[in-house]
């Protein structure tokens, strides 16, 4: 789970990096998020492997999709970083990010509190 706020802190980072104007401490900031994500899907795609309910499942796809989005991100502004420029789908890129990483959050705060009120959680597709 650190693993998967750090990533998100990085994105968020970016993107506010990239809001004050500083795009291309924006894009390093972005490279360094990528090996971040790509640590928190492969824990998250472990957990899922392990036995783990529909929940597990989705966080781990929602943390495959950002670490592809991150990939994107990264991979369209760097070499445009240094004129000031953001192409407009690795923007669109970061803002697909910060809108799975909420949907991570959303997903595991219904996993806690669900763990919380007795153990209640989905049951896995087909059963």
């Amino acid at each position: 789970m650190r693993t998967r706020l750090l990533a998100g802190v990085l994105i968020l980072a970016a993107v506010g990096l990239d809001l004050a104007g500083a795009h291309q401490t924006a894009a390093l900031v972005l490279v360094a998020a990528v090996p971040t994500a790509a640590g928190a899907a492969l824990l998250s795609l472990g957990t899922a492997l392990d036995g783990g309910g529909a929940l597990d499942r989705l966080q781990a796809w929602c943390s495959g999709l950002v670490l592809l989005l991150a990939l994107v991100a990264a991979v369209l502004r760097t070499p445009l970083a240094a004129n000031g420029d953001v192409p407009a789908l690795a923007g669109s890129a970061l803002f697909a990010c910060l809108v799975l990483l909420a949907v991570q959050a959303i997903v595991g705060t219904f996993g806690t509190l669900a763990q919380v009120r007795g153990g209640v959680s989905l049951p896995a597709p087909g059963n």
